[in-house]
C-alpha cells in the first residue's frame, strides 16, 4: 500500500507556491498487526497514572508505518484536549528501528520529545503545536513490532490542552532512521488531532496532497498522564444530636475530559447508617437514625483506559443520643409514694409532684398530705445538651384523716369485709354522702346517708382489694378511712 507524505490540507497549496515546490515525494508505508492486549496490560497505579488511549477506539487492527526522515517528515504530533490539572510523565509510541521484527538487533537511538501548548490556526486546521512548554531527549530501543514507553526526565505539569511532539534530533541524525506508527488509513473520525512537520512547517494529517481521503490519523502518540485526582469532602459538624441534619459537601474537583475518561467519574458517599451509600456529586443532607460513631467514606472512581483509579477519604461523625423522660410510681401507704425514674440517657432530673413540692433526685419518695388528683411530672436533660424532655402522670390520692369526733361515733365493720359493710353515722353527718374509691381515686360507689344512723353496704359488685371510704358533708370531706374487702 502506498501513502504520501503530503499529509496535508488545502492550505499547503500556497505554501508550495511560496517554496517553489510542485509536489511531495511519494514514500512507501507498510501495515503491521497491532495487538491491543499487548499495550493494554498496564495497570493503573494508586497515583492515577494512565496511558491515554482515546484515539485507539478508531483502530482497525493494523498500524501504518512510515519513516522519520530529514528530507521529508521529521516530526509528528498529537493534540489532547484537557481541562484540569495533571502531569505528563511521557508518551507511548509505535517506534521501530527496523522492520525485521527481531528485537535488539539494532542499536538504540535518540529522539526529541516535547510538550507544546495547543494552537489553532483557524477552525479548519486546529490542534497544531503552539508554544513549547518542555522538551527532552529520549532513547528509543529496538523492541521489534511493539509499542514502547518514552519518559521525560522531569514530568511536565499542564493545566490546559496540550500537544505531544516526537521528532528527529537535528544534532545527530540517527542511522537507521526510525519508523513511526499511526492508525490505519481513513479509519478515524476526522478530529484532525495529528500533525506532521515537513521541511520546518506543520501540516494537518487529515487531508493528503492528492485529496484521496486523507490519512485521518487520529493516533500517533499516547500520553502517559497523571491526572490530579482526589476525593475531598467536608461536613458542617462532626458531632450532632440524633434527629438533627448533617450536611456533607463534595469539595473535590471533578472535571470530565472526554479524551481522558472512558466513563463519567463516579462519586459515592458511604454513611455507615442503615443504608450503604448514596451518589455524591455535590451536596447531601442526612438525618441519622442510629446513634454512635459513624465512619463516613467518600469513594471517587476515575474510569481510565488501563484500569480504574479509586481514591478514598473518610470523616468520623458522632451522633449523640437524646434524653427521653419516663417514670412509674407505687404507694407505700399513708400518702407516701415511691417515684422511680425509667428515663433513657438522662443526666439531670427535675420532679414536680403537682402539690408545689419538687425534687432533683433521680428516684425520690414523696408524701401527699391531702386528697386530690395530682399531675406529677419528670423533666430530664442529657449530658450532650441535645434536648430537654418531660413526661407527666396523674396520681390520685385519698388521705386518711381522723374525724373531729370520737372514733366511737363512727364505726365501720367488719374489716376486712366479706359480703357487706356496716357503717354507724353520728347525727352531725347524717345529711352527707358516703364515697368509696379505689387506690387510684376511681369512684366505686356513692351512697347518700339520708339521716340514717346505720348504713349497710353490700359488696357483691365490689372486687376484693384495698379501697378508701370517705364521708363528705356540706361539700367537704370530713372523714376518710382505708378499708379491705376480702370475699374469699
Amino acid at each position: 500500500m502506498k501513502k504520501y507524505y503530503a499529509l496535508f490540507c488545502s492550505i499547503f497549496i500556497g505554501l508550495l507556491i511560496t517554496n517553489a515546490q510542485v509536489n511531495l515525494p511519494e514514500r512507501q508505508s507498510i501495515s503491521v498487526a497491532y495487538n491491543k492486549a499487548e499495550v493494554n496490560n498496564l495497570k493503573k497505579s494508586s497515583t492515577c497514572i494512565d496511558t491515554i488511549r482515546y484515539p485507539e477506539s478508531k483502530l482497525t487492527g493494523f498500524i501504518e508505518l512510515d519513516t522519520l526522515s530529514p528530507n521529508a517528515v521529521n516530526t509528528v504530533s498529537q493534540a489532547y484536549h484537557f481541562n484540569g490539572s495533571g502531569t505528563i510523565h511521557g508518551l507511548n509510541a509505535y517506534i521501530l528501528l527496523d522492520l525485521d521484527g527481531i528485537p535488539a538487533n539494532i542499536d538504540s537511538i535518540s529522539l526529541v520529545m516535547s510538550v507544546f501548548s495547543l494552537y489553532n490556526y483557524d477552525s479548519d486546521y486546529p490542534n497544531a503545536p503552539g508554544t513549547m512548554i518542555a522538551t527532552d531527549t529520549v532513547t528509543v530501543y529496538d523492541v521489534g513490532f511493539a509499542e514502547q514507553s518514552l519518559y521525560f526526565s522531569t514530568p511536565v505539569t499542564v493545566t490546559d490542552s496540550f500537544v505531544l511532539v516526537l521528532g528527529l534530533d537535528a544534532t545527530a541524525i540517527p542511522s537507521p532512521l526510525p519508523y513511526y506508527g499511526f492508525n490505519g488509513y481513513g479509519d478515524g473520525l476526522a478530529e484532525k488531532l495529528a500533525w506532521a512537520n515537513y521541511l520546518g512547517t506543520w501540516y494537518n494529517c487529515y487531508t493528503d496532497w492528492f485529496s484521496v481521503g486523507g490519512w485521518d490519523s487520529d493516533m500517533m502518540l499516547s500520553p502517559i498522564f497523571e491526572q490530579s485526582f482526589s476525593a475531598n469532602y467536608i461536613v458542617d459538624t462532626n458531632v450532632f444530636c440524633l434527629g438533627n441534619e448533617v450536611l456533607f459537601t463534595n469539595t473535590s474537583s471533578t472535571i470530565e475530559n472526554a479524551m481522558f475518561n472512558t466513563g463519567a467519574t463516579s462519586n459515592n458517599l458511604e454513611l455507615n447508617d442503615l443504608f450503604f451509600s448514596v451518589p455524591f456529586d455535590s451536596n447531601f443532607t442526612q438525618v441519622y437514625s442510629t446513634t454512635g460513631i459513624h465512619l463516613t467514606t467518600f469513594e471517587k472512581t476515575h474510569f481510565g483506559y488501563n484500569g480504574n483509579c479509586i481514591d478514598n477519604s473518610s470523616i468520623m461523625v458522632t451522633v449523640l443520643d437524646t434524653a427521653i423522660s419516663n417514670f412509674n410510681y407505687s404507694t407505700g401507704g399513708g400518702g407516701s409514694y415511691q417515684f422511680t425514674d425509667m428515663s433513657s440517657n438522662a443526666n439531670t432530673y427535675s420532679w414536680d409532684f403537682g402539690d408545689g413540692d419538687t425534687s432533683s433526685l433521680q428516684s425520690p419518695i414523696h408524701t401527699y398530705l391531702t386528697s386530690n388528683n395530682y399531675n406529677a411530672c419528670l423533666t430530664v436533660t442529657d449530658s450532650n445538651g441535645c434536648n430537654v424532655n418531660t413526661s407527666c402522670q396523674t396520681v390520685s390520692f385519698v388521705t386518711e384523716v381522723e374525724s373531729s369526733f370520737n372514733k366511737e361515733e363512727i364505726s365501720i365493720y367488719p374489716i376486712p369485709a366479706n359480703k357487706f359493710l356496716n357503717i354507724l353515722i353520728p347525727s352531725t353527718y347524717r345529711n352527707g354522702l358516703i364515697v368509696i374509691t379505689d387506690v387510684v381515686g376511681k369512684t366505686i360507689k356513692n351512697i347518700e346517708i339520708n339521716n340514717q344512723e346505720n348504713i349497710k353496704i353490700l359488696t357483691q359488685d365490689i372486687n376484693s382489694g384495698i379501697y378508701f371510704l370517705s364521708i363528705e358533708n356540706n361539700g367537704q370531706k370530713v372523714y376518710a378511712k382505708r378499708i379491705l374487702i376480702d370475699k374469699k
